[in-house]
């Protein structure tokens, strides 16, 4: 970055923190002035079922506090500077499960839904300051993030300079949705008809087997996860991005 021309300021904070964030947020203000953009990418994701989940209040406090809480904080620090300047922008990195509502995954998805369901309100009042939110919806990506789950090291995926290559072009072109075209599709055919995606949902469910990681396997009593079928390749290649 410096051999290019740009100089990088690092502040270091605990997103489970929500004084941290406040206080982070406010220093960052103070040394550099308002922010032009920020970015929403740090999350947890948890990919479990709702049968192995009953005792697992956590895992959805977890999620909430990292996808949402600690973003919203940092939004309510930041975005008054923004709006006074009269502009700003928010990109918030989302899921591409969120338009698909894909099955294991409901507590890392109802977490980014409420960020990008907040965005969306908070853009019809802010729209007049210049301020833009875009919702990213991202696919897989092929980060520590998803190592737990070793089905995915043979699902499609991004690498991670092919994501940050979206997120460097929605910077330049501030749009307010940047989806694949099957997450596209998955959201317009449950606005038309939710049974027929249940059917979808249902049977990818079915073709992917619980990840040792979520039923708390750990180390040599961890038994290796199930290969995935001829059939499950087939879907995972038609839902291609999406995280089964």
């Amino acid at each position: 970055m410096n051999a290019a021309g740009g100089f990088a300021h690092v502040y270091p904070c605990d997103r489970s923190d929500l004084a941290a964030i406040a206080a982070m947020a406010e220093k960052v203000q103070a040394d550099l002035g308002p922010g032009d953009i920020l970015v929403n990418n740090a999350g947890r994701s948890i990919r479990r079922s709702l049968a192995l989940s009953y005792d697992r209040l956590h895992d959805y406090q977890r999620t909430m506090q990292l996808n949402y809480f600690a973003p919203l904080q940092l939004m309510l620090k930041l975005l008054s500077g923004m709006r006074e300047r009269k502009f700003g922008h928010v990109i918030n990195v989302s899921s591409a499960g969120v338009q698909t509502r894909v099955p294991r995954f409901g507590a890392f998805i109802a977490s980014k839904t409420a960020l990008d369901t907040l965005c969306d309100a908070w853009q019809a009042e802010t729209h007049a300051d210049d301020l833009r939110f875009t919702t990213v919806h991202m696919v897989l990506v092929r980060t520590s993030m998803i190592s737990a789950t070793t089905i995915h090291e043979r699902f499609p995926a991004l690498t991670p300079e092919d994501a940050a290559d979206r997120l460097c072009r929605a910077m330049i072109h501030r749009p307010r949705r940047v989806s694949p075209p099957f997450g596209q599709l998955a959201a317009f055919a449950d606005a038309v008809s939710p049974q027929l995606m249940d059917r979808v949902r249902s049977r990818g469910f079915q073709l992917f087997d619980e990840s040792s990681a979520a039923k708390g396997e750990k180390g040599e009593n961890a038994e290796p996860d199930k290969p995935i079928t001829t059939q499950g390749k087939v879907f995972a290649e038609v839902t291609r991005g999406v995280h089964w």
